[in-house]
């Protein structure tokens, strides 16, 4: 047990990121009243040759929450849980 802690201590901190291409942005913004405008931005990219969805949201009156993707820009992502293949 004493041998297993360390091991997953160092997989920790060196964690898998993953690249994705943006193919196309769809960007959509709504007045969110004191929270500036929310910002929703579905964006298809591709990894490895598949397609892939992603759904950004934010607000505008909140730094650093919202940033602008457009075609060609690499997204990259630490885990792969908010990300679902298009079909």
């Amino acid at each position: 047990m004493l041998v297993l802690i360390p091991l997953l201590a160092s997989s920790l901190t060196q964690p898998a990121f993953a690249e994705y291409k943006v193919v196309s942005v769809d960007r959509h913004e709504v007045y969110a009243g004191k929270l500036g405008r929310e910002v929703t931005q579905k964006i298809v990219a591709e990894k490895d040759g598949s397609r892939f969805e992603i759904t950004i949201k934010g607000h505008t009156s909140i730094k650093g929450s919202v940033r602008s993707y457009s075609t060609g820009d690499t997204i990259k992502q630490s885990w792969d849980l908010a990300v679902k293949e298009a079909r």
